[in-house]
């Protein structure tokens, strides 16, 4: 979490930034959003579209992102107190969000500015529209659920449709679970017809899917979703062991943590795994872990000491994922090189640099040298120290000599 108040960021955030920024500026449009080459179709637009209000409204700050991924897990810690009351007022809703606020994965996702934050923040509300109290007299809050669906989808495409299982997947009447269905489908059509209605969306959505969607699918990492889903799970194993004072785990907890891993099988079709893909699923493996109303035996003191020692461990961790010290060399080569290269120049890069994408993402993100291969630019970065204007590390930036040098 302390990433938020440190520059540098995951290689991901950095290019979703610049995405977002580059639409502030008039740099691409929704449909055609612009990252340093071409139009980008690794992921739906409407993050960053949103997000290019903001940079609007503070400007070009590397700090905008921060803020956004700040504000975004606020407001998903805030959602679990009314949304853990619809499904059982008995629960301890300050245990649960407390739970998931110190887990490390959440705790790295403050300042890695990813998009699976604002997709937890919209699939939490349309899961948690499903156990709404007024369901059965209030069939808006079913549509509102599928449109909350739709926006999940337009946050990060196919992954954002499984609160369509996760209320089917419950225990109660068939009837009630149909008609809520239903409703969901409803309001995320009131959303996916007028969208699809736009030939710009169609053309987007087909090299979408195209690109991005049936490419991870030829990829071969599927062995890695089981070690993710241990990594993700050990936690809640071990605090729920930990408050109960026993190795004995409650069927009714198992029950709600396969639940959850159910929802979760659909990430197999994709070859790409990462651990961060678990976080939309991360609030109700920490409602699973808690889902029986008896589940805090520990004396209080005893507890505290607990949460203490668990929030010690979540920090550490949080600090050290995403390679910090690489970080840092990057912004110190930014800051060196800043002082030739003018921001938003053409700069080239010579192989093998031209393939270093976490250093073109920091170029482009924080300077706007965009990245042009070897062909019309006056600058270029080589490995290579051989007559250069300035190094840090294994850069070296060097000009093009003229043609009559």
């Amino acid at each position: 979490m302390w990433g938020v108040l440190e520059q540098g960021m995951f290689v991901d955030g950095l290019t979703y930034a610049s995405i977002s920024r580059n639409l502030s500026i008039g740099l691409g449009s929704f449909w055609h959003p612009y990252y340093w080459n071409d139009s980008f179709y690794g992921h739906p637009p409407l993050f960053f579209g949103l997000e290019s209000m903001a940079f609007r409204v503070f400007g070009d700050s590397i700090w905008v992102e921060k803020l956004v991924s700040l504000f975004l897990n606020a407001g998903i810690f805030i959602s679990f107190f009314p949304i853990l009351k619809w499904v059982n007022p008995r629960l301890d809703r300050w245990l649960i969000a407390t739970l998931w606020a110190i887990l490390p994965l959440v705790c790295w996702s403050a300042g890695a500015h990813i998009l699976d934050t604002p997709l937890t923040l919209s699939t939490l509300w349309a899961v948690g529209l499903a156990y709404h109290p007024d369901r059965k007299e209030k069939p808006w809050l079913g549509i509102a659920s599928g449109f909350l669906i739709g926006i999940s989808v337009g946050i990060k495409g196919p992954v954002g449709l499984f609160p369509f299982l996760f209320f089917l997947l419950n225990a109660g009447d068939v009837r009630e679970k149909i008609t809520f269905f239903i409703q969901q489908l409803l309001g995320f059509l009131l959303l996916a017809i007028p969208v699809f209605a736009m030939e710009d969306a169609r053309v987007f959505f087909s090299n979408y899917f195209t690109i991005q969607v049936w490419g991870s699918m030829e990829e071969s990492h599927r062995v890695l979703f089981f070690q993710h889903g241990l990594q993700c799970f050990v936690p809640f194993l071990v605090v729920r062991m930990l408050v109960s004072r026993s190795f004995r785990i409650p069927p009714t907890i198992w029950k709600g943590w396969s639940k959850v891993f159910l929802m979760l099988l659909p990430l197999l079709l994709s070859g790409k795994q990462h651990d961060y893909y678990w976080l939309p699923f991360m609030p109700w493996m920490a409602l699973a872990t808690f889902s029986d109303e008896k589940s805090v035996l520990l004396p209080k003191h005893f507890q505290q000491i607990t949460w203490v020692l668990f929030l010690i461990m979540a920090i550490e961790i949080g600090w050290h994922k995403g390679e910090k010290e690489r970080d840092r060399e990057q912004i110190l080569a930014m800051e060196k090189f800043s002082k030739i290269l003018a921001d938003g120049t053409l700069v080239g890069h010579q192989p093998p640099l031209d393939q270093d994408w976490v250093w073109i993402a920091y170029g482009i993100r924080y300077h706007r040298w965009w990245n042009r291969g070897m062909s019309d630019v006056g600058f270029y970065f080589s490995n290579d120290s051989t007559n250069a204007l300035a190094s840090s590390g294994k850069y070296h930036l060097k000009k093009v000599p003229l043609k009559h040098e």
